[in-house]
């Protein structure tokens, strides 16, 4: 279908139905789909899920595609109503409608005679525990990666950095050849940040104006926590990222989150800020899509917060 409008895409999420069968589609398409006829027509661009399966019927519009026609859909009459300029209208034949109903009940490994007030004979039941070992999947849980940690200066070991304990000791040795060529880019204090133009980091809060300013009470976090926060703020200080303000209108507490490594991560509490805030028109990408774009990648690197 030479069409411009189509988009193909792939997928790894599996199609699950009654007693946890499983199909795994080959791609997700997405098509212009027409419903009724001139000039009561309407069309709209719908996402298919395409799979390889032998099945009475060419395509299922699921719950998604109705509710984007807005259909209304009578099972007892064979028809569907959905608004168009006046009221569009799709029928169905009864016979054939019962001719897919029959194709799709078929099995081939048993004959029902489905003749009302005959006796069936010779039906084959499967064996449900067999049927269970065959649908069952093993599910692996995957275990955290492990790391070495490196030192990319001899002359320096305060300058250390981590990459995978599983590569390979030629990628490993690729690897760390190609930071520490690039080791003059890494950050290793908040000072190091000094040169970077403000303008290029500070961000402006789109407050609403109309929204009172709030102070939180201050929170105790006891002798230990105190001085790790002490020691984040003089850094930050330091580095003038931060200054001192006597007259403040918004005023939050810090978070204290525990890192994987043993450590600490300051964080803000910014809940009464966020309620001041306009809301957000734009949605979040599909989370599933996005994880399953990733599957087949060989190496996946994360940058952490800072």
């Amino acid at each position: 279908m030479a069409m411009d409008i189509i988009v193909i895409e792939p997928i790894a999420t599996p199609l699950r139905g009654f007693g946890g069968s499983e199909v795994m589609p080959l791609r997700t398409i997405m098509l212009p789909t027409s419903l009724g006829k001139e000039p009561r027509r309407k069309t709209h661009l719908l996402r298919y899920l395409v799979v390889d399966q032998k099945f009475a019927y060419n395509v299922i519009l699921e719950r998604p595609g109705l509710h984007k026609f807005q259909a209304i859909v009578s099972t007892f009459h064979l028809k569907m109503k959905f608004p168009t300029k006046e009221v569009g209208e799709v029928m169905a034949d009864r016979k054939i409608a019962r001719e897919c109903y029959i194709t799709s009940t078929q099995k081939t490994e048993q004959e029902i005679d489905i003749r009302r007030g005959k006796e069936v004979r010779d039906l084959k039941v499967p064996d449900v525990e067999e049927e269970k070992k065959k649908r069952k999947i093993e599910e692996t849980r995957v275990e955290p990666t492990k790391h070495k940690q490196i030192e990319l200066f001899h002359e320096n070991v305060e300058k250390v950095t981590r990459i995978g304990s599983h590569m390979s000791k030629s990628l490993q040795a690729m690897t760390i050849e190609f930071l520490r060529q690039n080791a003059d880019i890494f950050a290793w204090k908040p000072s190091n940040f000094s040169g970077i133009d403000p303008s290029v980091i500070v961000h402006r809060l789109n407050v609403d104006p109309s929204t009172q300013p709030c102070k939180q009470r201050k929170r105790s976090f006891g002798k230990v926590r105190n001085e790790i926060i002490e020691r984040e703020v003089e850094k930050l200080l330091a580095a003038g990222y931060v200054v001192e303000v006597q007259f403040t209108e918004w005023l939050s507490n810090v978070v204290i989150v525990p890192k994987g490594e043993g450590k600490w991560r300051i964080c803000t509490d910014f809940t009464d800020l966020k309620k001041a805030f306009p809301k957000d028109p734009f949605h979040l990408p599909r989370i599933d899509l996005l994880v399953d774009s990733i599957v087949g990648c060989a190496m996946l690197s994360m940058m952490d917060a800072f």
